[in-house]
């Protein structure tokens, strides 16, 4: 089993529990020697460490062209549906060779003006009465960035993402798709792929839960799938 992710610890469990089941797990990162790997409170302390994988995205155009942490983790509001899509394609052969990520981060004019009308909505929810007793004021951009151009500019400079990616690998029958209706890669024998990468369309929330659903399924698959035609 390649990958410890959600997907592959409950797929990983759930193939253990037959005693005639051999199941390897391999995870990249670091060797887990830190202690803090252990404590569950010491998450946010690991970013950036090696095992949080600390990979980056090339420069983004859409973005005044920063480059993006891609560890695991998150950050609420945003572009739920967003029609950019990017890439991910290894650097190099060696097991040690990071990924190349380019999301397209608010390539399309349809995710800048979605951005951009989520940002007049989250301004007229902060500046409603309601929340007179708990507001103080706008720190940014700062009510006197009002202009579509001034907005576009400081989401370019302040957007991220959800680290909610997904489809690299999707589910389908046509020429785009990876892998079936059964998780097995098009065009192979006994290679199947089973975590976020096959969402075929991305969904309206954390993917989670999404994921462990897809790896609790295709658990319960019969076992003769697994075996080489």
């Amino acid at each position: 089993m390649v990958g410890a992710g959600s997907a592959g610890c409950v797929i990983a469990s759930r193939l253990s529990e037959d005693a005639a089941c051999n199941v390897g797990l391999l995870e990249a990162g670091d060797w887990p020697i830190d202690p803090d790997i252990s404590d569950p409170l010491k998450w946010p302390i690991l970013q950036g460490r090696a095992y949080d994988w600390n990979y980056q995205t090339v420069p983004q155009p859409f973005t005044a062209n920063r480059v993006h942490a891609w560890p695991r983790g998150r950050i609420l509001a945003g572009v739920t549906h967003p029609a950019s899509r990017g890439w991910i394609r290894p650097s190099g052969p060696g097991l040690n060779d990071t990924p190349i990520i380019d999301p397209h981060y608010l390539e399309t004019e349809y995710d800048r003006l979605t951005l951009r009308k989520a940002m007049t909505v989250a301004r007229m929810v902060g500046s409603h009465t309601a929340l007179d007793e708990w507001r103080d004021h706008e720190i940014y951009p700062g009510r006197a960035v009002s202009f579509d151009v001034e907005l576009d500019a400081f989401l370019a400079r302040a957007a991220s993402t959800h680290h909610h990616p997904a489809g690299t690998c999707r589910m389908g029958e046509d020429d785009g798709a990876v892998v079936d209706g059964s998780l097995a890669v098009h065009g192979t024998s006994g290679l199947f792929i089973a975590d976020a990468s096959v969402i075929p369309r991305l969904i309206s929330g954390p993917i989670n839960a999404a994921v462990i659903a897809i790896a609790e399924t295709f658990s319960a698959m019969p076992a003769g799938i697994f075996r080489p035609v």
